[in-house]
């Protein structure tokens, strides 16, 4: 894919993001905090400041798909979803990170419609555009009254997920912790 080690790769795109029109307003949220690569992560998370991305998963992207990814993490920083939907994480973490999820992917989707040569979001992202409109705790509770009654809805567009439906792996423990089931 590339000579460029994974950090250089996360540092590349930042440049791009920080320079595009469409994005350059992530610039700040991805100055926040602290950006690192795991060894042992398999997807990516955020604890709401710090960015981690599994060496592995990063790897296996392409430009514009890691782009995605970046905006992806800095929308979960950018929302302040665990502070602003605490209560959600609370009650059922896993979901809540799903219904953030698809609140971020519909808009990353959006920009890549726009700039296709720039952004794309990984495989297997959660989208579905019968959310469009709608903000987290609107997902949560639809995601929550499906799968209470057994019925997963009309998923959109997804594919290669883990079984729990969340592209990644679970919620980790600690209420900063969000972001840990992905993108």
């Amino acid at each position: 894919m590339s000579n460029l080690t994974t950090e250089q790769r996360i540092e590349k795109a930042h440049v791009k993001i920080m320079s595009h029109e469409a994005t350059r307003a992530y610039s700040s949220i991805i100055m926040v905090g602290d950006t690192s690569v795991s060894e042992t992560f398999r997807t990516a998370y955020t604890n709401g400041r710090d960015k981690v991305y599994g060496r592995a998963f990063v790897d296996n992207l392409n430009d514009k798909e890691l782009v995605g990814l970046i905006l992806h993490e800095s929308g979960h920083v950018m929302w302040q979803h665990g502070y602003m939907w605490k209560g959600l994480w609370k009650k059922n973490a896993r979901l809540a990170n799903q219904a953030a999820d698809y609140v971020i992917n519909l808009d990353i989707d959006k920009m890549a419609k726009k700039y296709p040569d720039t952004i794309a979001l990984p495989k297997g992202a959660l989208l579905d555009y019968r959310f469009d409109g709608m903000d987290t705790q609107q997902v949560f509770l639809l995601l929550e009254q499906e799968q209470e009654s057994g019925n997963e809805g009309e998923e959109g567009e997804k594919s290669d997920e883990a079984e729990d439906g969340t592209g990644g792996e679970g919620q980790g423990e600690g209420d900063s912790e969000i972001g840990r089931a992905h993108v």
